[in-house]
């Protein structure tokens, strides 16, 4: 069976045979999929040709950006992380990116990411950018735009997903508020 639940969340498209399973998408808000580094990172914005350097392996040290002598340590994640599927459709030079393996680290959720950048001198790292990832790592600009800004090149939608034989009158308050000023307020904070 596909389950149960009333509601579930994604951040990516259906697949094809998703699709036939009767699963409907409801886009609820766009967003950014960032890069962030420990903060010993001075660096504040990457091009996108220098981040797939960076994420391939052919830059190797923090200088080689504007930043200090300091090895680079890249935080990979899976081919079906939802965040590398938005850089390998929206940045030049990450569609066919390959990792180097032996010189970087897999991380297989969000938070073993932000744990692994936040623990290791001179680590970046990838993910969902949230408010308090500034209080927290090195957040890049990307070509000089912020993760904030409305023509930031890399957005996730992120949406909620319901069968109707699954969906309660609930979930469909819970869908009916979070379009309503109160609700987009409490989606931004």
């Amino acid at each position: 069976g596909i389950g149960t639940a009333a509601l579930g969340r994604i951040a990516r498209p259906l697949k094809g045979e998703e699709t036939e399973l009767g699963i409907r998408v409801i886009p609820i808000f766009h967003q950014p999929a960032a890069f962030y580094a420990h903060r010993s990172v001075k660096v504040k914005s990457l091009s996108t040709e220098q981040l797939a350097k960076i994420f391939s392996g052919e830059i190797k040290n923090w200088r080689d950006v504007g930043g200090d002598d300091l090895r680079i340590r890249v935080v990979r994640r899976e081919e079906v992380d939802s965040t590398l599927a938005i850089f390998r459709k929206t940045l030049p030079g990450w569609k066919n990116l390959q990792f180097d393996l032996n010189r970087s680290k897999m991380a297989v959720s969000t938070q073993e990411s932000f744990d692994s950048v936040e623990t290791t001198i001179g680590a970046i790292g990838f993910g969902p950018y949230t408010s308090n990832l500034e209080s927290d790592f090195t957040v890049f600009r990307v070509n000089g735009i912020s993760p904030t800004a409305p023509n930031y090149p890399s957005l996730m939608t992120l949406s909620l997903t319901y069968r109707d034989e699954n969906v309660t009158k609930t979930a469909f308050r819970f869908l009916d508020f979070l379009f309503t000023p109160r609700g987009e307020r409490a989606i931004r904070a």
